[in-house]
């Protein structure tokens, strides 16, 4: 059943890791995509390919020929409810699947704090309410994660367990490969250990 899944992750590392990636995050084929400021954007990259820690809409931007604006990603992901299930979904795979056991060492014993975190913090970088802003104010993702031993082992299990979560919760394909990306970048990024 998460063979597909597996395998999917498992490409987007290697494709990441490779340099270009297969396609636009902003699906606009007419500019190489490290010249593309709108996948920076979308991948969560400034110009100096730091992830951007800020919860800035990532796909918020009107079409360039002025027509309506493009729905954010937390409209395409389907809004609070669906948000809400996708990340209670991760965390509930990461209790209870025995691949994620490293990652959820890294947990409090219970995961409602982190549950709600993800997803406040989800919900504004799609678009959506700032309700992580709101509360803590700039995520400082990196700073916030120094405490934590995270290496590739720890990365590639947050995104198989989010790849899965988010096969489980039927998000699109094409939305689940262009999330994964913004994902890899922000999880790669994330990294503070070796291995």
């Amino acid at each position: 059943m998460f063979e597909q899944v597996e395998m999917s992750a498992a490409l987007l590392v290697a494709e990441s890791s490779g340099g270009h990636q297969k396609f636009h995050a902003c699906q606009s084929p007419s500019q190489e995509k490290s010249d593309c400021k709108r996948c920076a954007i979308m991948r969560g990259m400034t110009s100096n390919s730091n992830p951007v820690e800020s919860t800035d809409t990532l796909l918020s931007t009107g079409a360039q020929d002025g027509s309506a604006p493009s729905p954010t990603l937390y409209e395409t992901v389907g809004g609070a409810e669906r948000l809400r299930e996708l990340v209670d979904r991760f965390y509930d795979l990461m209790d209870l699947e025995a691949q994620f056991v490293g990652l959820r060492a890294l947990h409090p014993a219970t995961l409602e704090g982190s549950r709600d975190k993800l997803y406040w913090f989800l919900s504004g970088w799609m678009g959506g309410p700032d309700h992580y802003v709101e509360q803590f104010g700039h995520p400082r993702l990196r700073a916030r994660h120094l405490p934590f031993r995270i290496a590739s082992t720890e990365r590639d299990q947050w995104l198989l367990c989010m790849a899965m979560a988010m096969q489980d919760v039927a998000l699109e394909p094409a939305l689940q490969e262009r999330l994964l990306e913004s994902f890899y970048q922000t999880a790669d990024w994330m990294r503070n250990t070796e291995g």
